[in-house]
């Protein structure tokens, strides 16, 4: 072999050699990029997952007080002699509504929401019967918040809600059956 085919032979190995240490992994500091990177995208996404959720958490506690609202008055005429159900359970074993929102024990849990009903037999000639259902998040602060509304319905069939872990239910009695320290719930 001549020089020139050993100088040959020996770029060849050195680009060989150089080519392996190319393809041996990434490097400590591409390794930290993709780490940051990735944490970036975590604190953006994470958070905004978190708001989906007890948003969807709300609307399930509305729509699980509107099923409440039909089925009191589905008992009432069916079931309860003109009477309303006493609680929650009456309503499930009756499957006027799912297991879920009709369990065995007040209050019963659904969607990050405890809900519970109590009524009133009320007084002939005085006030007519009348009913009360509540909706307050399982956890009303922190970072497993499930929800940042209370919600309470009656006989009347409105939806009110108020900022935080405890019901509207302020000026209520057996005569008036609008909280005044709740807000109206839109359609």
């Amino acid at each position: 072999m001549t020089c020139g085919g050993i100088l040959k032979w020996l770029r060849i190995y050195r680009m060989l050699k150089t080519s392996n240490n190319l393809s041996r992994g990434f490097s400590l500091i591409e390794l930290l990029i993709v780490v940051v990177i990735i944490g970036i995208i975590a604190a953006i996404a994470i958070p905004n997952l978190i708001a989906s959720r007890r948003a969807a958490n709300e609307a399930s506690s509305t729509a699980s007080l509107r099923v409440i609202i039909g089925a009191q008055a589905t008992y009432r005429a069916t079931e309860g002699n003109g009477f309303y159900a006493d609680n929650l359970s009456d309503l499930g074993t009756r499957a006027i509504v799912d297991p879920l929102l009709g369990c065995a024990a007040d209050p019963c849990v659904k969607s990050g929401y405890s809900f519970t009903v109590d009524r009133d037999n009320g007084v002939a000639g005085v006030y007519p019967p009348n009913w009360n259902a509540f909706a307050v998040p399982t956890a009303a602060t922190g970072a497993m918040q499930t929800g940042s509304f209370s919600y309470y319905t009656n006989e009347m069939g409105a939806i009110f809600y108020k900022p935080g872990g405890a019901s509207p239910i302020a000026g209520l009695t057996q005569y008036v059956r609008t909280p005044t320290d709740g807000m109206l719930v839109g359609n």
